[in-house]
């Protein structure tokens, strides 16, 4: 799991700009975070913002708002 020093919102502008650069090109892209529930409690950084597009409680990222049209 990466550290995360960015804010959900930058998260979501990042993985919208991959993603939209990504599908332009016909580049596949994997997320390997899908949700946070399935990372050890200590692995979180110490802002919660880790990368999953599902939080530990079940809710959705920004994130996971910005990129979902992409997911097949």
């Amino acid at each position: 799991q990466p550290t995360s020093e960015v804010s959900e919102e930058e998260q979501a502008r990042l993985a919208k700009f991959l993603y939209t650069e990504a599908d332009k090109n016909k580049i596949p892209v994997t997320w390997f975070y899908w949700s946070d529930e399935h990372l050890l409690k200590d692995e979180n950084t110490g802002d919660g913002a880790n990368w999953g597009l599902i939080r530990f409680d079940g809710t959705e990222r920004p994130l996971f708002n910005a990129v979902k049209e992409f997911l097949h």
